[in-house]
């Protein structure tokens, strides 16, 4: 697939997409999508790496009512209690 020009206007050389992200998985390509955001239209990036809009907003309402890791947790307050003691 190629990105062409006339899709992304005068910026097409910023956009970082390859090969190798339209080859991944569809959380791949939503991590991608969510760290551009910002820069790129949202339904213009799930059109070139090929998903739909709709499922990446389910993917990130999922990721957002996940659990917390509570081992994770665990290790944020362990180094927040380390922290406070160099002070």
């Amino acid at each position: 697939m190629r990105v062409s020009r006339t899709v992304l206007g005068e910026h097409c050389g910023e956009v970082p997409l390859c090969y190798s992200t339209l080859c991944q998985r569809n959380e791949v390509k939503y991590s991608f999508i969510t760290r551009y955001k910002k820069t790129w239209p949202v339904r213009l990036m799930c059109r070139l790496l090929g998903v739909q809009s709709h499922n990446y907003y389910s993917y990130q309402k999922r990721q957002t009512d996940k659990p917390d890791d509570l081992t994770h947790q665990k290790m944020l307050e362990w180094v927040k209690d380390i922290a406070k003691a160099q002070r």
